[in-house]
């Protein structure tokens, strides 16, 4: 009788860990259905030309007074294509970035943009001599009236 009930534990715990490692598997990876709305959706193109001499970080801002969350670094004189996700803009669907210049004290933060579903983002990043920025704009163009953009795609 005790050799039974042994052997029944045995097998009883391997079987009871499988079983809980299998229930934890599917309820942590098959979780689509707590997907929020604004993930499913296409991430909105955020296209940078940087017309100034510093590179230039790029941040999200979601609040009006923080910091933001950064989507990408563009170099001097250069282009880029950053992707904003939908869940980052701000309440309205509202865009607002502002742009560091890396190695400066420098910094700029643009008026809220309204993002289409169809839009692409546009930014440029105009610097002066004394790394002040404050002739950049960001405006949105319909993807269809964006040839650039398609070729950073």
């Amino acid at each position: 009788m005790r050799n039974a009930l042994r052997a029944r534990r045995r097998t009883a715990a391997p079987l009871a860990l499988a079983a809980l490692l299998a229930a934890s598997a599917l309820a942590g990876g098959c979780n689509w259905w707590f997907a929020h709305p604004a993930e499913v959706m296409p991430a909105v193109p955020l296209v940078v030309e940087n017309h100034g001499f510093h590179d230039v970080a790029v941040h999200v801002v979601r609040v009006p007074g923080e910091r933001g969350t950064r989507v990408g670094t563009v170099t001097g004189n250069g282009r880029a294509r950053l992707a904003v996700r939908r869940s980052m803009l701000a309440a309205g669907h509202q865009l607002v970035v502002r742009v560091q210049g890396i190695g400066t004290r420098r910094s700029w933060t643009s008026p809220a943009v309204p993002v289409a579903a169809d839009a692409v983002a546009w930014l440029d990043v105009h610097e002066d001599a004394d790394g002040g920025m404050a002739r950049s704009t960001l405006y949105t163009v319909p993807a269809a009236a964006a040839p650039i953009a398609a070729a950073f795609r």
